[in-house]
């Protein structure tokens, strides 16, 4: 049966249904019940152990005023297992007490130090390997302690299109101040200490603050897609020359009733009267504002995550947005409004950005004036160039043929092979028929199988991949900052934040990377030996041949000397 949901009523619809089923208390025996579409499996670890461990975890929730889900983070689960690992080994030994196994809060600081110098060695080590990379940097104060940081964090694609992200560090930024040469200088260092610069192979993606703009000005800068809506919707609920009136006073409303609500937790708990003027002061335009607002939370959403290329989603998103604030006649005035105003918003961003655009294209130029004769028809835009190369190309012309011979010795040399036209990647390419839905599942999958069948593009387009539609990455460490910052952590240092903050976003990637070429190195050291120990018994094998025949022929000569 469908049971209908109701604000008013809550879950008191069930109760017809609870009233219906005790008419009807015999169970058919041949009705599946719910148990039979799973499989239910009884847990290894008995209940009584269970319960303890549920009972500790409880108090260490408590006593310590540690959250809920603290349990299924991993870093706590790693530590169980090496507890749990600790204890096997040490039951047949003598009792410990708890506190022999725990270190002293300053061997972990110190230990931290260690850590943190070994794993940023390891990056440099990657750094030093990388053709192209691309720098996400942004700027955050803590308003608890006032000090400034500047967040960064690398992103790169390799050859086999896997994408790497690691972070460079939530540096406290200690300039005097923040204008736009200091600020470059600091980005400057941050990088330096990688071994990286801002050189025409490398791209940095930022804010679109007027300071940020200055301080950039003269690399590859690409502007944070995400930045622009934000800034969009805060003009238009809380700037008066969004013309947004209507908008803007339920913005204020609502501001005020979230204030309320996160302060008494439950709006039960509120008066009857602000319960009544919640539902019929604004409900119909904020419901609208709500439903006209999921589109760009969507998108927002899309642009920022980290596991897949984002950028070139940003054009195909943003006309998506240009049409959803077309107005329609059945909108309300305030929607309308809102509407005209974020679609001319949309269109001036997008006009103002031209620059991204052309920091994006001198890549095609960049890598085409590397590569080789082979690739010279990538400059597809160029119109001179490529005619003259595809002329060039498509009419080979045999000179050894036509060449008259001086002598009788060179007609011994082998005639030279005929050249073969230029491939043109560009004309395959618009040729060839894909299919759109493996591109859309996976574009990194799609380019890891295309990569050989269209090698300078594929080229290109490791590079635009990389570059992501947003600074979401620097964002994320900051609200780790800020989590590691707390009331009761007021006296940790800027310097130690920075080092775990780096841990923290760097730790387990490094500790795969690197896990992964250890053990290729060792297979190929195995390898190594195998053959020297090969040799080497085929070296001993030879010499017991030898000797045996030395041998042989000693023993002959001794027994004809003997026979004489």
């Amino acid at each position: 049966a469908l049971i209908t949901y109701k604000s008013s009523t809550g879950t008191g619809g069930l109760k017809k249904h609870l009233l219906s089923c005790k008419k009807y208390s015999s169970l058919n025996a041949a009705q599946p019940t719910i148990t039979t579409y799973y499989k239910k499996t009884k847990s290894a670890v008995p209940e009584k152990i269970k319960e303890e461990i549920t009972n500790a975890y409880i108090g260490f929730v408590a006593l310590d005023g540690n959250s809920f889900n603290t349990v299924s983070r991993t870093g706590f689960k790693q530590l169980i297992e090496t507890v749990f690992k600790a204890g096997q080994s040490t039951a047949d030994l003598q009792a410990f007490e708890v506190c022999d196994f725990l270190p002293h809060p300053t061997t972990v600081s110190r230990k931290v130090d260690r850590v943190y110098a070994f794993r940023k060695k390891q990056l440099i080590e990657w750094c030093n390997t990388l053709d192209s990379y691309e720098v996400v940097v942004d700027m955050w104060t803590e308003k608890y302690t006032g000090i400034h940081f500047c967040g960064a964090s690398l992103r790169s694609l390799d050859s086999d299109f896997h994408l790497h992200l690691f972070s460079l560090g939530c540096k406290p930024y200690t300039l005097a101040n923040q204008t736009a040469p200091n600020i470059r200088k600091f980005i400057d260092d941050l990088l330096a200490d990688y071994n990286l610069s801002l050189n025409p192979n490398s791209f940095i993606v930022s804010g679109n603050e007027l300071k940020m703009l200055a301080a950039l000005r003269g690399v590859n800068r690409v502007g944070c897609s995400d930045h622009y809506l934000n800034k969009i919707l805060e003009h238009s609920f809380t700037a008066p020359k969004s013309d947004c009136i209507q908008v803007i006073q339920v913005f204020d409303i609502v501001k005020t009733l979230v204030a309320n609500f996160r302060r008494s937790h439950r709006q039960v708990k509120l008066s009857r009267k602000l319960q009544t003027f919640s539902p019929t002061r604004f409900s119909d335009l904020l419901q609208k504002i709500c439903e006209f607002r999921q589109p760009f939370d969507e998108t927002i959403t899309i642009l920022s995550d980290e596991s897949q290329p984002t950028l070139h989603k940003v054009i195909s998103l943003r006309k998506f947005l240009i049409e959803h604030c077309v107005p329609k006649q059945e909108d309300l005035p305030g929607i309308k409004k809102l509407k005209q105003f974020l679609s001319n918003s949309t269109i001036a961003i997008y006009t103002n950005s031209t620059n991204n655009n052309s920091s994006i294209s001198s890549i095609s130029s960049s890598s085409v004036s590397n590569t080789s004769t082979s690739s010279s028809s990538i400059s597809y835009t160029s119109s001179s160039s490529s005619s003259t190369t595809y002329a060039s190309s498509s009419s080979p012309v045999d000179n050894f043929g036509t060449t008259k011979k001086s002598n009788v010795l060179s007609l011994c040399y082998d005639k030279p092979r005929t050249l073969k036209p230029v491939h043109d990647e560009v004309s395959l390419w618009l040729q060839t028929d894909f299919d759109m839905d493996i591109i859309h599942d996976d574009l990194l999958l799609f380019w890891r199988n295309k990569k050989d069948a269209f090698p300078n593009i594929a080229k290109i387009t490791r590079k635009v991949l990389a570059i992501p539609a947003a600074n979401t990455s620097v964002e994320r460490q900051f609200s780790c900052s800020k989590i590691v910052i707390g009331d009761r952590r007021t006296r940790l240092g800027a310097e130690k934040l920075d080092k775990l903050i780096f841990l923290q976003k760097n730790l387990l990637p490094l500790k795969i990377m690197f896990a992964s070429k250890t053990v290729l190195t060792n297979e190929l050291k195995r390898k190594a030996d195998d053959i020297h120990e090969e040799d080497e018994d085929n070296n001993c094998t030879s010499k017991k041949l030898k000797f045996n025949e030395e041998y042989e022929c000693l023993s002959d000569d001794y027994e004809s000397e003997r026979e004489n």
